[in-house]
């Protein structure tokens, strides 16, 4: 809560901000935080998707093994 306090004095130009208007504030300082956070994990497992994708298609393209660590668990590999 202090630090929504210390960020909410930045808006109000160093004036002090009372504590109902900070404890108002935590829920959609926590939207905006979870929002950007689930956006940005979910741009992390598309990028991860694509360069998976990528190395599944040259592998098959050229006839080449996978790499150890992207072999599936029990297809005899």
């Amino acid at each position: 809560m202090a630090a929504v306090e210390k960020l909410m004095k930045q808006f109000a130009n160093g004036r002090a901000v009372p504590v109902d208007k900070v404890t108002k504030a935590m829920p959609v300082v926590a939207v905006f935080a979870g929002a950007g956070t689930n956006a940005y994990v979910l741009g992390d497992v598309v990028h991860q998707a694509r360069l998976y994708a990528q190395t599944l298609y040259l592998a098959e393209k050229y006839g080449l093994p996978l790499p150890e660590n992207l072999r599936h668990q029990g297809d005899g590999e």
